[in-house]
């Protein structure tokens, strides 16, 4: 992989596995107009890594807590665990994450299909235009929602996670689609925006760990091992900018303005790839 490209994914990555701009979309128009960017086990493995760290950056607080909460509320050393009959709202937060990604774990046998799909350069143009359809009509159509930690079901949990599973569709976004079912069934704009976010962090893990299983079976280019470091580190930082640029822009109702980015490149991608034939 040239360091030109090295580059490139970690700028595509830090930008638009957050905001919904739809990574697999763009990754798949590139790779469908003839740019070679599939990387190799050990870059995957440093791009999903960027991810988890991106979190951990804005996030860091938050999965701290709930990890040492969660560990002491099972073990037993809380003295009124329940709380006033309510687990703690960190515990809660954990155990929902834990029921969101039940729909993704039921549809991974449908994953390699879905992934097959990033070759049609047409499927994936439409599927970034009805992505900005749905983020325009969540982000302009929703009321501002009152449930938070303690106030979110776990149907609201499924629900959400149905549409992070359905974000591996290319074109589409996982993120997105979490916190456009979550605005629908009435969660705060910031409690969605963090509970979409968090539900990466253990399918990035995964990610992390299959690329290290892949290492082992080589093909890594160790000589451009440079440029993915810069590439880690310019999607770590592009990453947790995302993130707060995400929640500012969904605070003030302005997340509807990237559809019109995704409708541009939709439409400007279609009109080129029946141009010349893909």
């Amino acid at each position: 992989m040239s360091a030109l490209t090295a580059i490139l994914l970690g700028l595509l990555r830090g930008i638009t596995v957050f905001l919904p701009l739809s990574y697999s979309g763009h990754t798949a128009l590139l790779q469908g107009f003839g740019l070679e960017i599939q990387p190799d086990p050990l870059y995957s493995l440093l791009l999903s890594l960027s991810s988890v760290l991106s979190i951990a950056i804005v996030y860091g607080g938050h999965l701290r807590k709930m990890a040492v909460d969660s560990v002491a509320f099972f073990t037993g050393r809380y003295d009124n665990p329940l709380g006033e009959g309510r687990l703690p709202t960190t515990v809660r937060t954990a155990l929902f994450i834990l029921i969101a990604l039940a729909p993704a774990l039921v549809l991974l046998p449908f994953r390699k299909y879905a992934v097959t799909l990033s070759d049609r350069v047409w499927f994936v143009c439409f599927a970034m235009m009805i992505l900005g359809v749905l983020i325009f009509a969540a982000d302009r159509l929703s009321r501002q929602g009152s449930k938070r930690d303690r106030t979110a079901t776990a149907l609201d949990a499924l629900l959400v996670g149905l549409g992070y599973a359905l974000g591996v569709i290319p074109g589409l976004s996982a993120v997105a689609l979490a916190i456009a079912i979550g605005l629908t069934r009435g969660l705060h704009r910031e409690y969605a925006v963090r509970f979409s976010v968090l539900l990466t962090v253990i399918p990035s893990m995964l990610s992390v760990f299959m690329s290290l299983l892949g290492l082992f079976r080589g093909g890594v280019d160790w000589a451009a091992l440079p440029w993915y470091l810069i590439g880690l580190l310019l999607s770590v930082f592009l990453g947790a900018l995302s993130i707060a640029l995400l929640y500012r822009f969904l605070a003030r109702r302005r997340l509807h303005k990237l559809a019109f980015y995704l409708w541009f490149v939709g439409v400007v991608a279609l009109i080129v790839s029946s141009i010349i034939g893909e």
